[in-house]
């Protein structure tokens, strides 16, 4: 009996760590590529928000992700960057 309570008990832990909130995949979300920049700046068609990104969970170490800057309508480049113990988020690059 205790044994099993430990292991139920290890379990849920675990779990709680693992539930660190929603981590994005590093490919662009279906709802993300809807809200992009198309007026007439520098920014290309199709180039989702970096605001959309930033400070967001990302998987890769090293991976970027071009997006379009809405203040300047320039495009920008996030990476994904932190360490294992803090997580990693998408910074400006």
């Amino acid at each position: 009996m205790k044994l099993s309570l430990a292991a139920m008990v290890t379990w849920f832990g675990l779990s709680l760590i693992g539930c660190g909130g929603p981590a994005l995949d590093d490919t662009m979300a279906p709802e993300a590529e809807a809200r992009t920049v198309s007026e007439s700046g520098t920014c290309t068609a199709g180039l989702p928000s970096c605001s959309l990104y930033v400070n967001l969970r990302c998987t890769t170490p090293g991976a970027t992700k071009e997006c379009c800057n809405t203040t300047s309508q320039t495009t920008n480049s996030l990476i994904c960057s932190g360490s294992a113990s803090s997580g990693y988020r998408w910074l400006n690059y």
